[in-house]
């Protein structure tokens, strides 16, 4: 683990997403970067205050940033204000650590409605960042974030030209699984633009 850390660091990277048994020895070793974690992943299906004692555990242990799979059966099943309940509470307890949230949902499964529904629930719980698996559907969902809700695209992405699609749709941030290869692309590509052309 603290080798990929270390890798990322040297290629500028600043955030770090690492497994909750791990946060506290990144945020230790690696105090200039922002560490980031799960909660509850894959699924979310834990109770709440199994989640919260989840995310303060991260949080004192030095994250900075929890993103949490919204438990898609009360969302399938309609429980929206339990959704809504859940969710306050855990932006809450990241605001207490300046703490960002983000929440992902599942790659399938979701008609436009809950998306829809989906943007309302953490809208109204004060998210930070909604995680979504893919560009489908980017347009409604950037149409129901509202400008109140960060995107960020959660399928880790494996060239420089995807990246670039995203942040151009709308996505804040992306997903990378080999950041130091799409930063030294970004860099050749930025340095060939930049040097003169011959002719």
């Amino acid at each position: 683990m603290l080798r990929g850390c270390a890798a990322a660091i040297r290629s500028g990277i600043s955030r770090l997403i690492v497994r909750p048994c791990d946060v506290e020895a990144a945020a230790r070793t690696y105090s200039g970067a922002r560490i980031g974690s799960v909660v509850d992943a894959p699924y979310g299906f834990s109770t709440t205050p199994s989640k919260l004692y989840a995310a303060r555990e991260v949080l004192r242990r030095g994250a900075s940033e929890i993103e949490i799979p919204i438990n898609f059966g009360k969302l399938a099943s309609r429980q929206f204000q339990y959704l809504e309940a859940e969710l306050l509470q855990m932006s809450q307890a990241c605001r207490e650590f300046g703490a960002v949230l983000k929440v992902s949902v599942p790659p399938a499964g979701l008609t436009d409605e809950l998306k829809m529904l989906t943007c309302r629930i953490l809208r109204r719980a004060e998210c930070d960042f909604l995680s979504i698996p893919s560009l489908e559907s980017i347009d409604l969902w950037k149409t129901h974030a509202r400008d109140r809700l960060r995107i960020k695209l959660a399928a880790p992405a494996s060239s420089l030209d995807a990246v670039l699609a995203a942040l151009s749709q709308g996505c804040e941030r992306v997903e990378a699984a080999a950041p130091a290869a799409l930063r030294r692309e970004w860099t050749e590509r930025a340095a060939a633009q930049q040097s003169p052309q011959t002719g």
